[in-house]
């Protein structure tokens, strides 16, 4: 059986192959680019960025983003498009399922598609004062979905999210379901930090 690096790696491999290397951002998060507009410019990190159409995002609007994904191929893509865009994005192999998160002080945190419950602190904890966390992935198992991961600890229970974070974050913005009609159900939430620690 592939490792979850193989799995990636091949998976994105095979996208970049098809001319797939760079996709749209998330909807999630271009919904949201007024409240990132108006905040500071820094660091942010974007974790499990996969090839990275997040990450550019957030770098074509004046951040400076790391990046992190446990595929090499991800990376090296990612890493790619921001020389030839000249965007100020630092991409690196990473295993957040075993790796401590790297730094702090984050003006911006992305978690989309990653969920991995015992970082819920340290994403919080990692985040600068008044910054925000968009952190969106699928709500529950949905067996004729085909895509998608159908094993319930990757995936969120009804009410999880929102649950995880409102005690240390003021929610901002949260919906729950489909984002587009026919599409699997997912969680979304924008929460800030506190404007002083």
């Amino acid at each position: 059986m592939a490792s979850s690096r193989e799995f990636w790696d091949q998976r994105h491999g095979a996208a970049i192959a098809q001319g797939d290397g760079l996709r749209a951002p998330s909807s999630w998060l271009v919904d949201h680019e007024g409240l990132l507009a108006v905040q500071p410019r820094g660091g942010a990190l974007d974790v499990a960025c996969g090839r990275g159409r997040n990450a550019v995002f957030l770098a074509e609007l004046g951040f400076e983003v790391q990046a992190y994904d446990i595929s090499g191929v991800a990376v090296d893509h990612l890493s790619a498009v921001a020389r030839e865009r000249e965007l100020p994005v630092r991409a690196q192999r990473l295993d957040l399922r075993t790796e401590p998160l790297p730094g702090s002080g984050y003006q911006v945190i992305l978690d989309f598609y990653f969920l991995e419950r015992t970082r819920f602190g340290d994403l919080a904890d990692a985040l600068a004062p008044a910054g925000l966390l968009l952190f969106e992935t699928f709500l529950g198992v949905e067996p004729r979905a085909d895509y998608g991961p159908q094993d319930p600890a990757r995936v969120l229970e009804p009410g999880e999210l929102r649950a995880a974070f409102e005690d240390r974050l003021a929610i901002l913005s949260y919906r729950e379901g489909p984002p587009k009609p026919g599409e699997r159900a997912v969680a979304s939430l924008v929460a800030q930090a506190p404007a002083t620690s």
